[in-house]
């Protein structure tokens, strides 16, 4: 699955992501440039990811086996939320929300 993204007339349509796994869950970072996205590695671990639309470059944010997924990024672009699997016992299902630090990334509007 790959993401696009395309103007409100229907005119422009733009290919993100190229690779063969599955990306989803994209989100706008408040600068205009970037967004972040749900990436699929193989077998199943579910990885945040921050996109550039100028340089086609992705930066992998987190690093876990459990599910990571549905990312936003606040209005300022300091801080992504996301939800979790890690921490959940064994076997069990149960999502978490966290808060990430991403200032240094330089996501704010006008950035």
């Amino acid at each position: 699955m790959s993401l696009y993204t395309i103007r409100h007339d229907g005119s422009g349509l733009w290919r993100l992501t190229d690779d063969a796994g599955t990306n989803w869950a994209p989100f706008p970072a408040p600068d205009g440039r970037h967004y972040v996205f749900v990436k699929m590695l193989p077998p199943r671990n579910y990885e945040i990811y921050l996109g550039d639309l100028e340089s086609s470059r992705q930066v992998r944010l987190t690093f876990n086996d459990a599910f990571d997924g549905f990312p936003a990024l606040s209005p300022d672009g300091h801080w992504l939320l996301f939800t979790s699997g890690r921490g959940a016992a064994g076997g069990v299902r149960q999502l978490t929300e966290y808060v990430m630090d991403v200032s240094s990334l330089g996501l704010g509007p006008g950035k």
